[in-house]
């Protein structure tokens, strides 16, 4: 479980949601008449503020933790095909950020990596979801990151 930084435990501090390991806090502070007036991101414990777009476009891949580890991922996969460029960008970049840390610690400790991963979800599962993902991404064909996750999913998910 992520710990949250010291200073981000005041009462103005509502709405936070957890994501994962690089993103350790992500909340909204709203003004008296209830708009978003500034949105913070803890990463890597350093303290970046944004506007409302970003966001939106980071809160797209939150997923809700009360469904299944399919289900969270099938609703992933479905959202992509009716999601914007942007959205379709941010997911790309937190998916190959994801599979590059997996295939340095593949190369490091084998198969054993798989034993890190949620219990309802197998190594199968998990090339099934990166094969989807990319394939929903398709649309990004022709960027260098996009490419790049096809080349470390296809390196770690080997037929």
């Amino acid at each position: 479980m992520l710990e949250f930084p010291k200073s981000a435990k005041s009462q103005d501090h509502k709405n936070t949601t957890q994501k994962n390991k690089n993103t350790t806090l992500l909340y909204k502070k709203k003004n008296k008449n209830n708009h978003i007036s500034l949105s913070c991101l803890w990463l890597n414990n350093k303290k970046l503020y944004f506007g409302k777009d970003i966001l939106d476009l980071v809160q797209t891949e939150s997923e809700d933790k009360s469904k299944t580890w399919k289900k969270r991922k099938q609703h992933t996969i479905d959202s992509l095909a009716h999601d914007s460029l942007e959205t379709m960008q941010v997911c790309c970049a937190d998916k190959l950020s994801n599979c590059r840390a997996q295939l340095y610690d593949y190369n490091q400790i084998g198969n054993a990596l798989f034993e890190r991963f949620n219990k309802q979800s197998t190594p199968e599962l998990q090339a099934w979801y990166y094969k989807s993902i990319v394939k929903a991404l398709s649309p990004l064909k022709g960027m260098n990151m996009y490419e790049e996750l096809c080349e470390v999913v296809t390196a770690l998910y080997k037929d």
